[in-house]
C-alpha cells in the first residue's frame, strides 16, 4: 500500500477523532438521536451555542459521516439526523 492510501484510508478516523473532541458537537448529535431537526430547532433547544457555530459543527459531523443532512438550493442546512443508530449507543451508553 503506498503513502498515499495509507493517508486517505486514516482521514475518516481522524475527522470522526476532530468531530468527537468539541462537547458541543457531542450534544448536537445528543439532539439528533431524538430525531431529524432543522438549525433552527438545535439552535432553540440549545440557546448557548449561536446558529452560525451550529452549522459549522454540522459541516464538521458531515464531513465525519456521523450525520445526514438534507439542504436547500442555497447550502442551508434543512434537517439533519444521525448517520447510524449504532454510534449513538455508544457515546451515550455512561
Amino acid at each position: 500500500m503506498s503513502r498515499y492510501q495509507e493517508l486517505n484510508r486514516r482521514a475518516p478516523v481522524g475527522a470522526v477523532c476532530r468531530a468527537l473532541a468539541s462537547r458541543s458537537r457531542i450534544q448536537i448529535l445528543n439532539c439528533l438521536r431524538m430525531g431529524p431537526k432543522s438549525v433552527d430547532q438545535i439552535a432553540s433547544a440549545m440557546p448557548m451555542i449561536s446558529r452560525p457555530a451550529i452549522s459549522q459543527h454540522l459541516r464538521m459531523l458531515l464531513e465525519a459521516n456521523l450525520v445526514t443532512a438534507k439542504r436547500k438550493a442555497d447550502g442551508a442546512f434543512t434537517g439533519s439526523t444521525c448517520a447510524d443508530s449504532r454510534f449513538s449507543s455508544v457515546i451515550w451508553t455512561r
